[in-house]
């Protein structure tokens, strides 16, 4: 399995981030700065540079600068070019809470990651995001006791299966009712199943 790390602008700190030589990481503008302010080099820097206020890419071995007249966010076109390098395993810092809109479309690029079939998650300070779905990844387990998530539809309307925590749910779940706020994992033996729709899984880091 390939793995890449993305580094978009959003802050988070950059000790929860995973810089080892197993992923293959890449820089989105000015998430560049993540990599130079830490003097570790990244494999790809890409952006259209409205962003990034320095003209130092020592930390980047490779730089794909972009017309900023573009239909993709600098971030959607470095998903699509690193679907055609093979990768099938996308983390993602630096996407999550600086504007709505932008984490909208991160959400976006997590359901184009997931029609592909391709592993993907959204990582910050406060939580991990990653989307189920009846059609690609029916089911989740967690494997630690006592971690708070909250399950949200994205779906006008889904219907899910959820056993071993503190709601136990079988129902439909919607688009319009934030039904799955606040759980709690209560038992190993604890599932999520989709029977039909897509949501989104946020897990609780704190």
């Amino acid at each position: 399995m390939k793995k890449v790390l993305i580094v978009a602008a959003s802050y988070f700190k950059e000790d929860d981030i995973i810089f080892d030589d197993d992923y293959y990481k890449v820089a989105v503008d000015n998430g560049y700065m993540h990599f130079y302010d830490n003097k570790i080099t990244c494999d790809l820097l890409v952006g259209d540079f409205d962003t990034l206020k320095i003209s130092d890419f020592s930390y980047a071995k490779k730089v794909i600068e972009l017309n900023p007249q573009k239909d993709d966010t600098d971030t959607f076109y470095i998903v699509k070019y690193l679907l055609n390098e093979g990768y099938d395993d996308f983390t993602f810092y630096g996407c999550l809470g600086n504007r709505n809109d932008m984490t909208f479309s991160s959400y976006s690029i997590l359901y184009y990651l997931l029609k592909k079939r391709k592993k993907a998650i959204l990582i910050s300070d406060d939580e991990e995001v990653i989307l189920l779905s009846k059609e690609y990844n029916s089911s989740y387990v967690f494997s630690t006791v006592g971690v708070k998530f909250s399950l949200l539809s994205l779906s006008y309307e889904s219907d899910v299966r959820l056993v071993g925590y503190q709601y136990d749910y079988e129902g439909k779940m919607s688009l319009d009712t934030p039904l799955g706020i606040s759980n709690v994992v209560k038992n190993s033996d604890n599932i999520i199943s989709i029977k039909e729709g897509i949501l989104l899984l946020f897990i609780h880091k704190k």
